[in-house]
């Protein structure tokens, strides 16, 4: 047999336990995984080759005692003789325990009655031998038929749970960037909201200024008492009231009557 495992031994495999069946040798030791040992067709020929033969025989031949032979070696036995210390076909692989070899139970001549049964019951062994490797490939294959579909099945769900980590991650980053967004938007309004504040607080302060300054200079008028006391001209409803009365013009920080009236202009005269 080509190759060897460790220490020399054979290497791992399938090789006759001496029970009627298979069993896996992991390359150093036997486990406990058997399954039926399949039977040559040669084999099979010469069992049923020699059950035709008793057959015939026992047709003509007298009934003569059972003599025992010598045990020869099954030319399918691939494991050790009966003593566990040695190994004949394979160095290296010691016989299972209880290893019985298929010489001891065989017999080269058939020539009794007790013989055809056995003949037939060997047969039947091996017939039965052969359905069962098939029911072992049957199920074998089902075997591996079922773990393909899981294998399937847990790719199809893995396959599904990526789809859905990248949509779940997507939908992250958008509302990241969309919120980031909006919160720019809000500081860019509230600077230009203070900008424009500022330049209107600045336009107005300068248009008073501008007003002031080119207010028409009046002379002081001397104040009459016209019924307003004080020293001060009566005061109207308006100023078309006053300018009708004869009174007018009053100036922003110098009469007190300008405080009474609407400066709509806002040069700092009112009543002009």
């Amino acid at each position: 047999m080509a190759g060897t495992g460790e220490g020399g031994n054979p290497p791992a495999g399938w090789y006759p336990d001496g029970q009627g069946q298979t069993r896996w040798w992991d390359g150093s030791r036997w486990t406990e995984i058997t399954q039926a040992q399949p039977v040559p067709e040669e084999t099979v020929q010469e069992e049923v080759s020699s059950v035709e033969d008793v057959l015939a025989e026992e047709s003509s031949a007298p009934v003569e005692p059972v003599q025992e032979q010598p045990a020869t070696v099954s030319r399918h036995a691939h494991a050790a003789s009966a003593d566990p210390g040695t190994a004949n076909d394979l160095p290296g692989l010691t016989a299972y325990p209880g290893y019985v070899s298929e010489s001891a139970v065989r017999r080269s001549r058939w020539t009794t009655k007790p013989k055809i049964a056995s003949a037939a019951a060997v047969l039947g062994l091996l017939l039965g031998i052969g359905l069962g490797q098939q029911s072992a490939d049957d199920a074998v294959e089902e075997a591996q038929d079922g773990a393909s579909a899981k294998i399937a099945e847990a790719q199809l769900d893995a396959d599904a749970r990526i789809k859905e980590a990248d949509r779940q991650s997507d939908a992250a980053q958008q509302e990241a960037i969309d919120k980031a967004v909006a919160d720019a938007m809000a500081t860019e309004k509230g600077k230009r909201d203070e900008l424009i504040k500022d330049a209107v607080d600045e336009a107005v302060s300068e248009a008073n200024a501008n007003a002031e300054a080119e207010a028409p200079a009046l002379e002081p008028r001397t104040l009459v008492d016209g019924g307003g006391g004080g020293g001060t001209d009566p005061r109207f409803d308006t100023c078309g009231k006053a300018n009708a009365a004869g009174y007018g013009s009053y100036r922003r920080g110098v009469d007190t009557e300008y405080n009474w009236y609407q400066d709509r202009d806002n040069d700092g005269v009112v009543c002009e």
